[in-house]
């Protein structure tokens, strides 16, 4: 009822007093009916006619009153989450506050905007990269607006403050060249207050855009100047990935072990679960490349003084895979509803299927029965370790993807997991089985390069069983799939040869 009165007021009266302040009262009540578009209408009608140059004069509603109702109007609209009104009442609001004040609150709804899209791309299983895109345009817009308001208050103490929340509000945006510029600006005119924070951002920015140099000095500051703070913990994640990209291991390994055992940081921490998760990468890391030592010193040749002075690396290479599968599953264990769950069962199958390589090494040269009895009965746990994990994740994400679209790093382990389930059977000589599973990956992959060296498996399988027409109609197969695979795929990424060495090889 009340409304309606004042709806028939502004109405009758247009362009006096009464209209203006029943105006006001429309777009309260509108408000509270959860009209938030309506509201921000009713003010249209009339702020535009309020001169910031001139005095404000109504006999029902003074400046501050006014002023104290419009801030409030807009606060409600950004509780409710109406961040698009609220920029429309913080634009039509420049004549009643302050520019800078004005500016700040377009800035705050902005920023809250941007948000509330980031929050709904975490939740929702579609439009994800339309809704990033949406909360990085906020974000980066709520930045121009800060530091239109830190160039207003350059002579003033809040112009690092507002040089601080640009900064932040590039930086949720991915904007990393103008985060990198106004941490600059600020760490040159910030001497404590954030600094730790500011050095982290600045080499986190510096990695997002490829200056690992960089980056390490300012997250090496960070570290070296505040090596308690809480920031500190997550410089010390920033860099053991610097380092893990760049495999100097050991390092990252120190970084990520200062992290955890510290004793401040507790398993609740997402700091130590990070710490935990890269950990167990690093450790696989380090797995990795002592198995490639251990091929390239000849682990594989038919010389046994290089088997042995091989047969070192492979040794590191399995103890350095089992802290890592220890360290995943704990992490597992702890968190398992993480987004990282996936890829660290993923890992642990890796692990396993790498570690049985060691026992079969040793057995070659092992002469003593009940050794090698107890050597092939390890390699033959870890095989059907592997191939059981294997297994479990692709009828889960399988699952998943059923009931939506899987990230781009699940939807490679999903592939993968379908090549190495094949291979692992392949290993236990259970070959029937393993051309099933090579079926299963080539006829859902079939067009990319990882599909050939699946047959060459199936054949390998057949040649294995006695039947060589069958070993020979696979790779005949295999040329066919060639044939039709893109020829600007980077083959040598997920198989063994290059578009040219697969012609040689096949014919």
């Amino acid at each position: 009822a009340a409304l309606v009165e004042f709806i028939l007021v502004r109405r009758k009266h247009f362009g006096t007093d009464d209209a203006f302040a029943a105006a006001v009262h429309e777009s309260e009540i509108l408000l509270r009916q959860a009209q938030p578009g309506a509201a921000v209408a009713a003010l249209i009608r009339v702020l535009p006619d309020v001169k910031s140059s001139e005095p404000f004069h109504n006999r029902w509603l003074t400046r501050e009153e006014l002023r104290t109702r419009l801030r409030a109007s807009f606060v409600s609209l950004l509780d409710d989450g109406h961040h698009d009104e609220a920029i429309s009442v913080a634009e039509l609001a420049k004549s009643v506050f302050t520019a800078a004040e004005a500016i700040e609150m377009r800035a705050d709804a902005q920023f809250t905007g941007g948000e509330k899209l980031a929050l709904e791309a975490e939740q929702l299983p579609s439009n994800v990269a339309e809704l990033h895109a949406r909360a990085n345009h906020s974000f980066s817009s709520a930045g121009r607006s800060y530091e239109e308001l830190a160039e207003l208050r350059f002579a003033t103490r809040e112009y690092t403050e507002y040089l601080w929340k640009s900064a932040t509000a590039f930086h949720h945006g991915d904007d990393y060249r103008s985060v990198i510029r106004l941490l600059r600006f600020y760490l040159a005119q910030e001497s404590r207050n954030r600094r730790p924070h500011a050095l982290t951002m600045l080499g986190q920015a510096q990695l997002a855009q490829g200056d690992g140099d960089a980056a390490l000095r300012s997250l090496t500051d960070a570290i070296s100047q505040y090596p308690s703070h809480p920031v500190t913990y997550r410089a010390r994640i920033a860099s053991a990935r610097l380092h893990l990209e760049r495999q100097d291991l050991e390092k990252a390994r120190q970084l990520l072990n200062d992290n955890l055992e510290n004793g401040i940081l507790t398993p609740r921490s997402i700091d130590w679960q990070e710490s935990l998760f890269l950990l167990g990468q690093t450790y696989n890391g380090e797995g990795l490349e002592y198995d490639r030592l251990s091929r390239e010193v000849g682990i594989d040749s038919f010389d046994p003084a290089q088997q042995k002075s091989a047969l070192k690396y492979l040794q590191m290479a399995d103890q350095a895979f089992e802290r890592s599968a220890r360290r995943l599953s704990e992490y597992v264990l702890r968190v398992p509803e993480s987004k990282r769950a996936v890829e660290s069962e993923y890992i642990i199958a890796e692990s396993l299927r790498f570690r049985s390589k060691y026992p079969r090494a040793k057995l070659r040269t092992e002469t003593i029965e009940t050794v090698r009895a107890s050597l092939a009965g390890d390699a033959q746990a870890q095989l059907e370790e592997a191939f059981s994990r294997y297994d479990k994740l692709i009828a889960e994400l399988n699952r998943q993807q059923d009931l939506k679209p899987l990230s781009p790093i699940d939807s490679k382990v999903l592939r993968n997991c379908y090549f190495l389930a094949a291979d692992t059977l392949f290993s236990l000589e259970r070959f029937e089985e393993a051309i099933v599973a090579y079926s299963s990956a080539t006829n859902r992959y079939q067009l990319e390069p990882a599909s050939l060296d699946a047959y060459l498996q199936i054949a390998a399988c057949y040649r294995r069983l006695g039947n060589s027409k069958k070993a020979r109609g696979s790779l005949e197969q295999a040329k066919v799939v060639l044939a039709k695979i893109p020829l600007d795929l980077a083959y040598e990424q997920t198989s063994r040869f290059t578009r040219q060495q697969w012609e040689q090889h096949l014919q």
